[in-house]
């Protein structure tokens, strides 16, 4: 629930009113930084709001291609994050 708000509100604030398609390059072997870059200046392109300078982050995302070998690496746009809440064991007594 509290995902949609926030994307609710970010659409809200967005100062990019009209999405430019913008087509990303492959990796082929560049350093990551520049690979990186290049994904958040396109989602500038299009997202540009206070909730994406505070809330959203890239994920690295690599691919291997167990046939040709080719290797493909993409920086994803992301708000939320799942992480696993782990289970409380019963304490032993001390």
């Amino acid at each position: 629930m509290l995902s949609v708000l926030l994307e609710t509100m970010h659409e809200d604030l967005n100062a990019v009113s009209k999405k430019p398609y913008v087509e990303m390059k492959d990796s082929n072997g560049r350093p990551d930084a520049v690979v990186a870059a290049e994904f958040w200046d396109a989602l500038k392109q299009r997202d540009d709001s206070i909730f994406v300078k505070l809330f959203y982050g890239q994920l690295k995302s690599r691919v291997n291609c167990s046939i040709c070998g080719n290797v493909s690496i993409t920086f994803d746009p992301y708000n939320v994050l799942s992480v696993p809440i782990p289970r409380q064991s019963s304490m032993s007594t001390m």
